[in-house]
This record gives C-alpha cells, sequence and structure tokens, in this order.
C-alpha cells in the first residue's frame, strides 16, 4: 500500500476472525489529544455508544487467561509495554477510527480520517490472494457472526439484528434496489451521523441521520435519504421512531 503511513493499519481478532483494526494508543498519539489516553478512550466510548466486540475490542494483561491480551487482540504484532503491567489497549474498527478522528473537530483529526478512508480504498482494490484480500474476506463472514453475536440482548428476547432490503433509489448512491442492510436494533443512540432504521406502522425506512452542532437547528438531527431529490427535515431524537443503527450492508453486483 503505497499511502504514506501516518498510523499503522494491522489485523485484530475479533470472534476468531480476523479484521483491519487500528491500536487506540496510536490513534491518540497521532490526534495529539491533551486529555490523558485511559480518560479519552472512555470517555469517548461511553459518549458516542460504541460497542466491545462490535466496533472495539479490549485487551489487558488482566484478561490474559481469557484470551485477551495484547497479543491475543494483535495476534501479529510484538507485546509493548506502554502503560505498565495493568495497562489496557484497544483494537478499533477502521470505522470506529474514522469517527474517533472525525469527532475530535481538529485537522489532525480530519487528515487521520482522510487517511483511513484512502487505505480502505487501497486495501479492497488488493488482490483477492494477498492478505488484505484474505482480510476482506473474513470481513465479509463477519456479517453472519454479527447475527450470532449479542454482548446485550433485547429485553423482550426478540432478534438483536435484523436484515432488510432497500427498495428503490431514495439513498441512491450509498443503498440501492436489491442491497441488504443489517440493522442492530440495539443501537439507537445517534453517536454523530449515519444510516439508521426508522419504523411506522410496523414498516422501517432507511435514512441519514446527523446531528446538528450550531445553527438555529442546533441540537437537531437533520433527516435525509442519501439521495438529495428527496429533500431533507429537521426532528428532535424524540420525534424520530429510531428502530436501529444500520451496521452493515451487502451491495447487489
Amino acid at each position: 500500500m503505497n499511502t504514506q503511513t501516518l498510523i499503522p493499519i494491522t489485523s485484530a481478532t475479533f470472534d476468531d476472525q480476523e479484521v483491519n483494526a487500528v491500536d487506540a494508543r496510536e490513534l491518540h498519539a497521532f490526534l495529539d489529544v491533551a486529555r490523558d489516553f485511559s480518560n479519552w478512550i472512555k470517555g469517548r466510548i461511553q459518549a458516542y455508544g460504541f460497542v466491545e466486540g462490535v466496533d472495539f475490542r479490549l485487551c489487558s494483561p488482566k484478561r490474559a487467561s481469557k484470551g485477551t491480551d495484547f497479543k491475543s487482540c494483535f495476534p501479529k504484532r510484538e507485546s509493548k509495554g506502554k502503560g505498565g503491567h495493568n495497562a489496557k489497549d484497544y483494537a478499533l474498527t477502521l470505522d470506529m477510527a474514522k469517527e474517533l478522528a472525525m469527532v475530535e473537530r481538529t485537522e489532525r483529526g480530519k487528515q487521520a480520517r482522510r487517511y483511513f478512508i484512502e487505505c480502505e480504498k487501497q486495501l479492497r482494490a488488493l488482490p483477492d490472494d494477498s492478505l488484505a484480500g484474505s482480510v476482506a474476506r473474513d470481513m465479509a463472514r463477519q456479517v453472519e457472526a454479527f447475527s450470532r453475536k449479542t454482548p446485550r440482548p433485547m429485553p423482550d428476547g426478540s432478534p438483536r439484528f435484523e436484515w432488510h432490503r432497500i427498495m428503490g433509489d431514495a439513498n441512491a448512491p450509498a443503498f440501492r434496489t436489491g442491497d441488504m442492510v443489517l440493522i442492530d436494533r440495539m443501537q439507537r443512540a445517534l453517536s454523530w451521523y449515519g444510516f439508521y432504521a426508522l419504523e411506522f406502522d410496523g414498516l422501517l425506512s432507511i435514512v441519514r441521520l446527523e446531528r446538528e452542532i450550531t445553527g438555529p437547528q442546533q441540537g437537531k438531527l437533520a433527516v435525509t435519504y442519501g439521495n438529495p431529490d428527496y429533500g431533507l427535515y429537521y426532528a428532535t431524537p424524540e420525534q424520530l421512531p429510531i428502530a436501529g443503527a444500520v451496521v452493515w450492508a451487502s451491495k447487489r453486483v
């Protein structure tokens, strides 16, 4: 990969599958965050609703007996000694790393986000017989793992993950007719922006939600359908029947 390496992208193990990941300490160092690492990562996880096992993996020497120490999280990297013998490390998915970079709202954050996007493009372009191609196939298999993984089951016992088939061009070019999206019904709190499912009379509608932080609509959510022809409107979180977040997509070819 010929993109200049700003933050190393490595492979980490999630549910016995290797995925592209970022060491949270290295991201923290690049972003030059004033807050200490431990409080920064814990605060971001709490504030934006990231889920262990889906968005990140916690690695700690105290968890070695459970197979979640640094070496088990990053099997292809040498153990490191930062933070002392009780240090906690975090393996982040690229999606979580991009969001953490964006919410810093600094030039370094913008640079890191653009870097991760470019890395993803180059990884997808590599041949299938390469390491990245193998990781990409593992990531595809993780779709199935999403439906099996229920760190927090639904209170009523109903399935946490649900497939939804896209119909129409309301969300083009992100999603088109025939695409399948996986909805996590436990993720209903908006972190910053993303695609969510709204439920009206038992029917799901996929929309893009983005929180307004300035201007006359501050505090409200901008509701769009991805396709600019469908316009936009603003609403408070309480006014929207959010059924869950889109966490994965399978595109029709």
